[in-house]
This record gives C-alpha cells, structure tokens and sequence, in this order.
C-alpha cells in the first residue's frame, strides 16, 4: 500500500497515480469537478477544516471522519488523499493511516517520498486514541512512530526560517 498526499491543485492537474483517493474539503471549500472523480475507481470525500479546537461554523475532525477513512482503507490498495494545499489535513491522515495499519515501514515510505508536511496534530492524536480503543498494544512501534513524524516537522521549520 502507497500513500501519496496533494494539494487540491495536483489532484485537479491529474498528478495522483492510485485508484482511490481520500479527498478532504474545508467547510466553505467546492468539491472535485466529477471528471476529476471520475478518473478514480473510489472516491472518499470529507469535509473537515485545518483547526485544532471546535471553533463556530467550522468543521472539527471528528469520529465518523476516522470511521470512513478506516472502512475505505480496509484493503491494502494504493490511496491518493488530498487537501487544498497537500501539507497538514492530508499528511495527517496519511500518518494516520500508517498508524491504524501499524505499518513503521509505509511510515517510512511516505515520509522519504513527502518532505513538506506539517501533520495537524488534533487529527494524529484523533488516531492514536483510536489504537488505543483497539488495545493496540504495540507501543514501542507508536511511539517511534510519532518522533519520526515530530524530527521532520522540525526539519521542514528550521529549513523554512533560514529562508
């Protein structure tokens, strides 16, 4: 299984390479033109907006968004997944996912492949509570997990605030 995260702009381009794709929406924001979802074989749309507190006419991830991307992941199939700008909402559910499957190795995968990512942390503490749920007790491998993911994110800062 490969993950690969966009902005909404690539997906519309026809970057995306898989044959699903999550596609995640702010609350204001439109949805893919159908051509656009035509050209994969399943579509996943959500809605939820890039925050990390419930903030009125807004849209928090919640459980029934983990709910859909878990059922939709069931199968080892490649996944496209896209936010408006490919960085934070779509990275977190890419992490996410690697999380739910318990897979260190897509983990590491994506994030060789993806170098610019700030993961939105209200969305990754959404998934590890839900390993938790699970009695998934294999915390050595969510543990390390979550310091790759926090070694990039300072990665990327530092690199951006020598610009």
């Amino acid at each position: 299984m490969i993950l690969s995260t966009f902005s909404k702009r690539e997906i519309e381009r026809g970057d995306g390479e898989s044959r699903k794709l999550i596609s995640i929406l702010s609350s204001c924001e439109f949805p893919l033109f159908d051509k656009i979802k035509d050209s994969y074989d399943e579509v996943l749309e959500l809605r939820f907006d890039d925050i990390p507190i419930p903030i009125e006419d807004y849209i928090l991830f919640n459980k029934e968004h983990l709910e859909q991307i878990r059922d939709f992941v069931k199968e080892d199939e490649d996944i496209d997944i896209h936010c408006s700008a490919g960085i934070s909402r779509s990275t977190a559910v890419a992490i996410g996912i690697c999380i739910l499957k318990g897979n260190i190795e897509m983990m590491l995968d994506y994030l060789n492949r993806h170098h610019l990512i700030i993961p939105n942390d209200y969305i990754l503490s959404m998934f590890r509570l839900e390993l938790t749920k699970d009695n998934y007790d294999d915390r050595f491998h969510l543990y390390n997990i979550y310091k790759i993911i926090q070694e990039n994110r300072k990665k990327i800062i530092d690199k951006i605030s020598c610009i």
